[in-house]
């Protein structure tokens, strides 16, 4: 037997019912939107369209206060807010160098650069790190796994073009006498260069080593020059001297290097408005 499904009719009144069910129910969902769209407008001209990214200031605390706060954005000549990379030299089966104490200069990067990573994120700088824990970069794929790791630093660099990048290592020599933090910059490349004169400075005024070095040019480190934007090194002290081992392995120094790094950075990007407004 085949059964036929009926049809339920509606009447003229039941139709009107539902009808005017849907205007009230369309006017209140009118009503709620508008008062919706209102909120939404008050807060965007306040406070900035919170789904910008860009509008975002980063927070942070305040020791005086125990208060979280917004941090305004650091911006550079264009207007655009301050990006940079820091680079942790090494990492991962990669040492680097060993201290005359047995500190790896791999742990001491990356201890320095978080650091660095954070007191310059206080001061509204967009921050990027090639890492931010002990890892080898890049996969070798059956050749060197340090030329790997080398070319994926160089590659980040490219792709992020930052307004510069700070590579932060540790020294070593074959005398132990031998102390003091130097700064490298890509030789030929004049950003650099001043960068890494006013790191230089700050390093000495903050750190105040017996061995004042100059900075100094060279295109023999493989990433400066693989570099695509300006690129300084930042080797913070000779593991190989036994004093400045045991400094650069406490907490309380790689802080001082840090601020004096940071104090360096900002030199610079002041610098380089003024230039620019004058």
């Amino acid at each position: 037997m085949n059964h036929i499904v009926g049809i339920k009719r509606i009447s003229e009144s039941d139709r009107m019912k539902k009808n005017k069910k849907w205007i009230v129910f369309s006017v209140l969902l009118m009503v709620v939107f508008f008062f919706l769209g209102r909120t939404l407008a008050y807060f965007v001209a306040k406070e900035g369209n919170p789904f910008d990214k860009r509008n975002t200031e980063p927070i942070a605390y305040n020791v005086e206060t125990e208060e979280t706060e917004r941090v305004p954005q650091l911006l550079n000549k264009e207007g655009q807010q301050v990006r940079i990379l820091l680079d942790a030299g090494h990492g991962g089966a990669d040492p680097g160098k060993v201290g005359i104490n047995g500190v790896l200069e791999k742990d001491i990067n990356l201890n320095i650069v978080k650091k660095l990573a954070e007191k310059c994120e206080n001061c509204g700088i967009e921050v990027f790190l090639t890492r931010d824990e002990d890892v080898v970069l890049g996969e070798a794929n059956g050749g060197s796994e340090k030329i790997a790791d080398l070319n994926c630093r160089a590659d980040m660099m490219t792709e992020l073009q930052s307004m510069f990048v700070v590579s932060i290592h540790q020294n070593s020599y074959t005398k132990e006498s031998v102390s003091g933090p130097q700064v490298f910059f890509k030789e030929g490349n004049a950003v650099g260069k001043r960068l890494a004169e006013i790191l230089q400075a700050t390093l000495i005024k903050q750190l105040k080593p017996s061995k004042e070095r100059e900075c100094k040019g060279n295109m023999s480190y493989y990433l400066l020059k693989k570099a695509t934007v300006p690129m300084v090194i930042v080797e913070c002290g000779f593991l190989s001297n036994s004093q400045e081992a045991d400094l650069l392995n406490t907490d309380a120094y790689q802080e001082k290097i840090a601020d004096a790094v940071l104090q360096g950075i900002l030199a610079y990007i002041e610098e380089e408005n003024q230039q620019t407004s004058g």
